[in-house]
């Protein structure tokens, strides 16, 4: 790869990682928002969706956690 290519590359990672974490902020307020909402407003059976979804972004995050050091771990081994 020449170094154009290794730049470019890394640009478009970052990118994508940032419009990412966007879209994790986002996520994250709005479940807040709903959450605020529920405790005035809510239902069992709204508990019960907003506990599912908050199940499911804490697993996200958990692999995301996971994926971040194992590339870590691979990082270390590697010579630049």
């Amino acid at each position: 790869m020449e170094n154009n290519d290794v730049q470019n590359e890394l640009f478009g990672m970052t990118q994508a990682w940032s419009r990412y974490n966007d879209y994790l902020y986002i996520l994250t307020n709005q479940l807040l928002s709903l959450t605020y909402a529920h405790k005035y407003f809510g239902t069992e059976e709204s508990g019960s969706v907003l506990k599912e979804i908050f199940d499911n972004l804490c697993t996200e995050i958990e692999a995301l956690k996971n994926f971040e050091n194992n590339n870590k771990d691979k990082g270390k081994s590697r010579p630049i």
